[in-house]
């Protein structure tokens, strides 16, 4: 088994009487060769030495073009200045227009305004002098706004909002008032609708008396008038007063617990 091994080493080896001078030489070439290998693997490292170096400079210069061109777009504190007192200068010229403008302050605008006051303080006289007419002013007032709101809402393709839990809370307390005023259902129904749903609407969809605003005005009106003639009936109205007029608030003030 020995020899076999020793014999299976030296087949990769010519035996030496077919050695030739050639063999020989190739022997010595050999140091050649790795020279020039070194040589090839030295001209490719300056090659990707350079090519990294020439992408060093390239991303260099362009960081710098990029920041330079975002030095030309960002406007120096004078420029800013400058663009500001522009601005400024448009805004108050336009503001000076529309106060100029005759359109501005329309007719209806001045009518609203002086019908909201005047509404605010015979209303407030109502309460506190006369309560038992303020059922009829609040009726009024219903016929007048409702026609309107329903023209303007249905020109504007809004009149399916009409629909709305507010005005059907106002459609039950005339019918308490003017239609059935004996009904203790009815009248129920329409003062806890009234300090209920309308009374929490005021805050949710936040109502405000804006007096030159028509609308703004009846959208007040809907929500926070129910409750105040509600209010004067149930609380300001003598006894005498209610038991002849409106059976249903003294039946349910002095019906048993």
């Amino acid at each position: 088994s020995g020899s076999s091994s020793y014999h299976e080493d030296w087949e990769a080896f010519p035996p030496l009487d077919r050695l030739s001078v050639l063999d020989l030489l190739d022997n010595f070439a050999l140091p050649q060769q790795l020279e020039k290998l070194q040589k090839g693997i030295s001209a490719q490292t300056q090659k990707v030495k350079k090519s990294r170096d020439a992408f060093k400079s390239k991303s260099h210069q362009a960081r710098e073009r990029m920041v330079e061109e975002w030095r030309r777009r960002v406007p120096t504190a004078d420029e800013q200045l400058d663009r500001y007192r522009k601005r400024m200068r448009v805004s108050v010229d336009k503001l000076g227009k529309q106060w100029g403008d005759a359109k501005t302050i329309t007719l209806r605008e001045k009518v609203s305004f002086i019908c909201g006051v005047m509404n605010i303080f015979l209303s407030g006289y109502l309460i506190g002098g006369f309560p038992e007419w303020f059922h009829i002013w609040y009726t009024i007032q219903l016929l007048y706004f409702m026609p309107i709101r329903f023209f303007t809402y249905h020109r504007r393709g809004m009149h399916y909002f009409l629909a709305d839990l507010c005005y059907f809370v106002n459609f039950l307390l005339m019918l308490s008032i003017w239609g059935f005023p004996g009904s203790k259902r009815l009248f129920t129904a329409a003062y806890c609708l009234a300090f209920g749903n309308n009374a929490v609407a005021i805050i949710m969809w936040r109502n405000s008396l804006v007096f030159h605003s028509f609308d703004k005005v009846t959208s007040l009106f809907i929500h926070i008038m129910p409750c105040a003639t509600l209010h004067s009936m149930v609380h300001l109205w003598p006894e005498q007063l209610q038991a002849s007029r409106y059976p249903a608030i003294w039946a349910i003030k002095h019906s048993p617990a």
